[in-house]
């Protein structure tokens, strides 16, 4: 269904509401939207097109700390290239975590703390070490930020499959506001979203052929 497909299937639940203005359902749409993709899931991460990875960025010696791009919600890693680790003889073991494979290439995650997107200021990175001067070397892997349903003309980021949990959180979440029914919608964000999208999200996340590897 497309946006306003799922508006108008709502409103024939919600009498006396409209898709825009006074009563509008559009967003609340919007409300719910941001809800199922604000989560950690692999299908929320973004992928350079052109490479089918993560992006890399350039860091500067003497730097530590980094803004990410304003589409980020949340750092998920950092990694490098194993071939490209040019400063490990001025590190510690603990400035890398795990091996992983990634289109027949080996990487290493580096250790990075990160400071989430919020409303005044963009998401942040900060190196536990100094990263050196590169431009090439540094991958990062990021959540997105939910897109605004600003209109009914753009579309949401939940797959089509899910669009019936989409309009069945609407209804509920109009009911809770007009009828003062919180069980549904409760229901519905504590319960049926985690096990009937995030977790399945989570199972059968968008392939990236990364395949860690742990060691014991």
């Amino acid at each position: 269904m497309q946006t306003i497909d799922i508006l108008t299937q709502a409103q024939e639940f919600c009498h006396g509401w409209n898709i825009e203005g006074t009563r509008g359902l559009r967003p609340l749409l919007n409300e719910i939207h941001k809800y199922m993709i604000h989560h950690d899931c692999e299908n929320n991460v973004y992928y350079d097109p052109a490479t089918g990875l993560p992006p890399v960025f350039a860091t500067t010696a003497g730097t530590y700390q980094y803004t990410l791009p304003d589409d980020c919600r949340k750092l998920a890693s950092v990694f490098i290239a194993e071939t490209n680790r040019q400063y490990e003889s001025n590190l510690t073991i603990d400035a890398y975590g795990d091996y992983f494979y990634l289109q027949g290439t080996r990487y290493q995650e580096v250790r990075a703390s990160s400071r989430p997107k919020t409303p005044n200021s963009n998401a942040v990175l900060t190196f536990s070490f100094d990263p050196g001067t590169t431009t090439q070397q540094y991958y990062r892997k990021y959540y997105l930020v939910a897109r605004d349903i600003s209109s009914s003309e753009i579309e949401l980021d939940v797959p089509d499959t899910y669009h019936d949990l989409v309009v069945d959180g609407l209804i509920a979440r109009v009911r809770q506001i007009q009828y003062g029914e919180n069980d549904q919608y409760l229901l519905w964000r504590n319960e049926r979203v985690p096990k009937e999208y995030w977790q399945e999200m989570n199972e059968n996340p968008t392939q990236d052929g990364l395949m860690p590897l742990r060691w014991g």
